[in-house]
């Protein structure tokens, strides 16, 4: 094999690796994607209405790719009581959202979804709530499925070589939104 022909492989094997690679930096989610706001209907004395048994919280995926949610957990700031937990069988796919095939929440780049808050469990003042949730991207999850492809095909003492990726954990503060109340 002549010497321009092994550069000329090496270039392109390279080039094609760094355009692979590139797309998976692309793809990644950045840290936290998530945005969490508590719908509230403003009343005439400009306070909300807690009449209703359930609130809304509108999730909004603020990033350039899809990420999967397995997982949100609404409590108070500072303690470990949870007042409500969220999976996908509770969630309201709007647009730009849908259920992938595990039965996972995947909100497009920029999509929102909807779920419902028992208003009871509230606290009166909402400023102290916090949201935690489980993501991945959609080149972690490629790379979930290879590893575990991997891991299926390599004997029993080299399985454990094999990395497991987990879904990453998020944190966000709960913002509160007025709207109108409806008559």
């Amino acid at each position: 094999m002549s010497y321009r022909l092994k550069v000329t492989l090496a270039v392109t094997f390279v080039i094609l690796l760094g355009a692979y690679c590139g797309n998976l930096y692309l793809q990644w989610p950045p840290a936290n994607p998530l945005r969490f706001v508590l719908v509230l209907n403003r009343t005439p004395d400009h306070g909300y209405s807690k009449n209703l048994s359930t609130m809304k919280v509108d999730v909004l995926n603020t990033c350039h790719v899809p990420v999967r949610v397995p997982y949100v957990m609404l409590h108070p700031a500072g303690s470990a009581r949870r007042l409500a937990t969220m999976e996908p069988r509770s969630f309201y796919a709007l647009s730009g959202s849908a259920l992938d095939a595990d039965g996972l929440l995947r909100p497009q780049a920029r999509g929102h979804f909807l779920f419902y808050v028992n208003t009871s469990d509230l606290p009166a003042d909402l400023s102290t709530l916090r949201v935690d949730y489980y993501y991945m991207g959609r080149a972690e999850m490629q790379f979930k499925r290879f590893c575990s492809a991997l891991r299926n095909i390599l004997p029993a003492p080299m399985q454990g070589w094999v990395p497991d990726p987990e879904h990453e954990r998020g944190r966000a503060s709960l913002e509160v939104e007025m709207q109108a109340e409806s008559p």
